[in-house]
């Protein structure tokens, strides 16, 4: 089910919020290195991934882990700039990925369902989605943005291959295959090819880092059998 994110208890609740502002009009701060709007093209997509910390603020812990865990869970804001004659428009998306309900699904407290997600299984995951700005109108990019979103709501969150910052990559391909439709044929070829390649590395970069949890604690379990069996 394709959500809307809300204001979340602090008691109950995931933090929806990510910590940095949408730009919601045309004439607003800038995301950072974004290109300007090219001659013939009348919309635009920037995107920019950011990481906050994905726990529920009851298991916040303080300081060090914390810090540790910050960058934890990431989320990804679109910015649409469309130009017309007669005026410039700027709408927002802001998209994340979680466990279906929130801190409210079993995966939070119960250890058998902790246990299948550690060992690579599927848990019921749900697009968490806000819009700011202008309308969205019907055949803007943005609106095929907020439809890829829809179609991966069906997708089961896992650990390795289906986590948030798979979605994050996935929706950044997107992004790069909306906007490299306004180049020529060759641009187009070369700049697909790049985004493809900046795809499967940040695929690779998805799986392989929340797999060194479980890899760390296997290493310092296997030094303590050594360790036991030599005294």
């Amino acid at each position: 089910m394709l959500c809307s994110i809300a204001p979340a208890s602090s008691s109950s609740r995931a933090r929806a919020e990510p910590p940095w502002p949408l730009v919601d009009s045309c004439g607003g701060a800038p995301v950072p290195n974004a290109p300007a709007l090219v001659d013939g093209a009348t919309e635009l997509l920037t995107c920019r991934v950011k990481g906050f910390y994905p726990f529920p603020e009851s298991e916040g812990g303080g300081g060090l882990a914390r810090w540790l865990f910050r960058d934890t869970h990431q989320a990804v804001a679109v910015r649409s700039r469309r130009r017309s004659p007669v005026a410039c428009e700027s709408s927002s998306l802001l998209m994340d990925f979680m466990t279906r309900g929130g801190a409210a699904h079993p995966v939070w407290w119960s250890e058998p369902v902790q246990w299948h997600v550690l060992l690579g299984g599927g848990i019921d995951g749900e697009v968490r989605l806000r819009a700011s700005g202008s309308a969205l109108p019907a055949g803007s990019k943005l609106a095929a943005v907020r439809d890829f979103a829809a179609a991966y709501d069906e997708r089961p969150l896992s650990l390795y291959s289906g986590n948030c910052r798979v979605f994050c990559a996935r929706v950044r391909r997107e992004v790069a295959r909306l906007n490299n439709a306004d180049l020529s044929r060759p641009a187009r070829q070369a700049a697909e090819a790049a985004a493809d390649a900046r795809l499967a590395l940040s695929l690779l970069h998805a799986g392989a880092l929340p797999a060194l949890y479980p890899a760390v604690a296997l290493a310092l379990c296997w030094e303590g059998l050594l360790g036991g069996g030599g005294s």
